[in-house]
């Protein structure tokens, strides 16, 4: 298997004939409509979002008219359909269980008003306009020469992953102290998360927390390798090496509080590089997975709630019926209502920060050294609203909120068009990528950039300072060993664009 394997099979512009049909996009934008007009017609509750024909009119907008916007079907699994994605649920979806079954208001003390909840949806509006520049912006940038490049991080050696898997084994040994430790967390027994509360800050718990994840990144490698030497008649041995494999990610990305998103991430990552090294996991495939995958995310969300309850007295949802994924989704979506208390409490017991909470958002997860700044953290102030004086802080602020909070909407408007120009470079480079290795690092990386259209900032630092720090080391030293001809992490071999996609970076929306 070549280094180009991948572009052979799939064109390398991710906005060129991968996207849908403008046709196809206003048969569902068409039938949106109508949803929304029975919605209209048949719901009480309709009445109580008029916004949400603002948010779905942007949403039909910019699928019609810019095509950086839209979907890519050659690779459903790319960064830039993950932001979309992420998009829909805030605008389409989360509305529309409003709609139906009225807003969740889980911990929050009280529920926003409707205004206020109008208020919250046209918010997460003006951070979709924001990233929609910031696609745009990336787009009108780079010339097609720049984006058929081939991107290509340094290999590792077998002793880097020996290494690595070995740190990552000490860590497990630092975190849990012993064998019953292990088993205990493996019970779910709240007893486990005694070492994990926010309030420790021991030399021990802070090497654990950085060589644990070290673990799981090590059989990454290895899993990238196996896929990367598949020949083309794959034998029985290399399928089973494959799953074998995917279960101990699985496994060692599970040990971090009962945290499902490291997990759900990698396995995230898996899949998007086998779809583009090995073969395309078909829609039907995806969707199957992923209604398996929604109920291991909601019964891991149920037993979640179930061991920080006990261990911190900590409300949450639990139960995986209808009514509980409804409050799910809306939850973890961080729906409109979430923003419309963020909006009150801006309003009637918060200044204008200008940037001061953003800092200790940034170090709010780092052992020892982060320990002064969260007090003034976002994450901080938004548990302190919610819980009044909280024992464990476990409430996610979105990250369009705290940019609010500091910078008011033109904030939340430029934040997000910088998050959409990082998601769209990494979208070319996961397009690009010629090793399985490759693809897995810019999703990984692309997926959690785009957990900030739904999650906090405090939680990607997080990511960021524990999960990829390993992977920033491998474009370090893809830095140091460039080849001058063609860039940092290029190879010279690529794809000639094709003719009929010449004209289309004429597009000023594109």
């Amino acid at each position: 298997m070549t280094s180009t394997h991948a572009l052979r099979r799939f064109p390398p512009s991710p906005d060129s004939d991968g996207t849908l049909p403008r046709a196809v996009i206003v048969g569902l934008t068409s039938t949106l409509l109508f949803v929304f007009l029975v919605a209209e017609v048949f719901s009480g509750q309709a009445q109580r979002v008029p916004m949400f024909a603002v948010a779905l009119s942007t949403l039909i907008v910019s699928q019609v008219f810019v095509p950086s916007a839209r979907p890519s079907l050659r690779f459903p699994l790319s960064p830039r359909n993950w932001a979309i994605f992420a998009f829909l649920l805030q605008l389409l979806v989360i509305p529309v269980l409003i709609l139906l079954f009225g807003p969740a208001q889980s911990v929050l003390p009280y529920m926003p008003s409707d205004r206020s909840i109008n208020e919250g949806l046209l918010l997460e509006v003006a951070a979709y306009v924001g990233l929609l520049l910031g696609l745009v912006t990336h787009h009108r940038l780079h010339s097609p020469e720049v984006s058929s490049r081939v991107s290509k991080l340094w290999a590792p050696p077998a002793w880097i992953i020996g290494a690595l898997a070995a740190a990552g084994l000490i860590g497990v040994g630092l975190r849990f102290g012993s064998w019953q430790g292990l088993v205990n967390y493996v019970r779910f027994d709240p007893s486990s998360l005694g070492a994990l509360s926010p309030g420790s800050a021991s030399l021990r718990d802070a090497a654990a927390t950085v060589l644990l994840p070290l673990l799981g990144f090590a059989v990454i490698l290895i899993w990238c390798t196996v896929i990367d030497t598949a020949l083309p008649g794959r034998t029985r041995r290399w399928w089973m090496s494959v799953l074998v494999l995917s279960a101990a990610v699985v496994v060692a990305s599970s040990v971090f509080r009962y945290e499902r998103g490291p997990a759900f991430v990698a396995v995230i990552g898996m899949l998007s590089a086998f779809s583009v090294r090995i073969k395309r996991i078909p829609y039907r495939a995806l969707v199957a997975i992923a209604a398996v995958g929604l109920l291991l995310v909601l019964m891991a969300g149920s037993l979640r709630s179930t061991v920080y309850s006990k261990a911190f007295g900590v409300r949450s949802a639990i139960g995986v019926s209808a009514v509980a994924a409804n409050r799910q989704v809306q939850i973890y979506a961080n729906g409109a209502q979430f923003a419309g208390f963020t909006i009150d409490m801006a309003s009637t017991h918060h200044r204008l920060y200008l940037g001061g909470t953003i800092l200790p958002s940034l170090l709010y997860p780092v052992p020892i050294l982060g320990k002064p700044f969260r007090s003034n953290s976002g994450p901080t102030i938004y548990n302190k609203d919610i819980y009044g004086n909280p024992v464990y802080y476990d409430q996610i602020l979105p990250f369009s909120s705290e940019l609010y909070w500091n910078f008011n909407v033109p904030g939340v408007i430029i934040g997000f068009l910088i998050i959409g120009y990082a998601i769209a470079a990494l979208d070319g480079a996961f397009v690009r990528s010629a090793s399985a290795r490759d693809a897995f690092v810019f999703q990984y990386v692309g997926v959690w950039i785009a957990f900030l259209i739904v999650g906090s900032l405090a939680v990607v630092s997080q990511m960021a300072l524990y999960f990829m720090w390993p992977m920033a080391a491998l474009y370090l030293t893809q830095r140091l060993y460039r080849n001058p001809k063609t860039g940092p992490g290029l190879t010279n071999t690529a794809q000639a664009p094709s003719r009929a996609k010449g004209p289309a970076r004429a597009n000023p929306f594109g």
